[in-house]
């Protein structure tokens, strides 16, 4: 199952390299991406282990 899991938030980030940079920090840089195209590869996350919240 872990495996799984481990290969499914891979497929979550690997289709946008600019945005997710595994082992930077932030290793996130929403910028990098139209908000159509970030809200489209959170919804193919298989795992939902992908949100995304809204500024206040």
């Amino acid at each position: 199952m872990e495996t799984f899991s481990l290969s499914a938030f891979g497929r979550c980030v690997s289709q946008l390299p600019d945005v997710f940079k595994l082992g930077a920090s932030p290793w996130i840089n929403a910028n990098a991406a139209s908000a159509d195209r970030l809200s489209e590869q959170v919804r193919r996350c298989p795992t939902g282990a992908l949100s995304i919240a809204e500024k206040s």
